[in-house]
């Protein structure tokens, strides 16, 4: 029954809906996920809607039953810039839900992600073979916790086990511009890899001069405006990953906190200008 519901085109036979936080570090990320996961929800049938999501506050506490009214069976979580986990009140047990970033802790569903620990390595072998051994980190602080030090960690493996200098990764906040300037100046990086975040920073900081050269920023989530190189995440597939996911568990009326909740990576591509 499910392939015969699948030949038939694109006729609307149930409602999804992406839960959305407000706009910030994570927003060009969010903006191209959204879009492979409409691609893919359209495709298949489903009538998607984005619904604006804070975590913050007591009304967001009748967001279960808002769904509900609005016929959603599945729901996609993107990345919260907030405390990583849902509020108490939030009802799931009639609903179907995927998590499209590593940053949900609580409750813990199936989710689809970028593989940041290979990214990382695929970034630092590309630089590697282009001659850079001087590579440093820079992360913002909530980047580097919503990943789960991912990234960091295949870093780290780079530097010290590998054929790079090892240089003091920087983990900070990204409004610090002079703990950023300092940390350039001591460290002096021939190559900064950094998310977009405080890759901004750095790029700021290093328009203002001062700090003895201007290292080539390569950035973890291609494309931006700042950077030479990077990895491209592949967010289209991974929202039409999420959503084969999502629609899976619907056929099946797998709905709640899954028991043993599974992780899918999806690998990403190097990118140069």
């Amino acid at each position: 029954m499910h392939h015969m519901r699948t030949r038939r085109g694109t006729k609307e036979h149930a409602s999804v809906c992406v839960l959305a936080p407000p706009a910030g570090a994570m927003r060009f990320f969010s903006a191209r996920l959204i879009a492979g996961i409409r691609k893919r929800a359209e495709a298949l049938g489903y009538f998607l809607s984005v619904v604006p999501f804070h975590n913050d506050n007591a009304a967001d506490r009748s967001l279960s039953a808002a769904l509900r009214n609005r016929g959603v069976e599945g729901v996609i979580l993107l990345p919260l810039e907030g405390p990583p986990e849902l509020m108490s009140g939030f009802d799931c047990r009639d609903l179907c839900v995927v998590a499209a970033t590593s940053a949900q802790k609580k409750p813990v569903f199936h989710s689809v992600v970028p593989n940041h620990f290979d990214n990382m390595m695929l970034a630092w072998e590309n630089l590697r073979e282009g001659g850079a051994r001087r590579i440093g980190l820079a992360f913002s602080t909530g980047h580097d916790l919503r990943v789960r030090h991912r990234a960091a960690g295949a870093a780290a493996w780079q530097m010290f086990f590998h054929q790079t200098e090892a240089v003091q990764p920087l983990i900070h906040g990204t409004d610090d511009v002079d703990r950023i300037a300092r940390w350039l100046r001591a460290e002096r990086p021939k190559v900064v890899v950094c998310d977009h975040a405080m890759g901004e920073a750095v790029a700021a900081v290093v328009a203002r001069g001062g700090i003895g050269g201007r290292p080539q920023l390569v950035t973890t989530n291609w494309p931006s405006p700042f950077a030479a190189a990077g990895i491209d995440q592949r967010e289209a597939e991974i929202g039409a990953a999420t959503v084969d996911l999502l629609t899976a568990m619907i056929h099946r009326g797998e709905t709640g906190v899954p028991v043993n909740p599974r992780v899918t990576m999806i690998n990403g591509v190097w990118r140069t200008r």
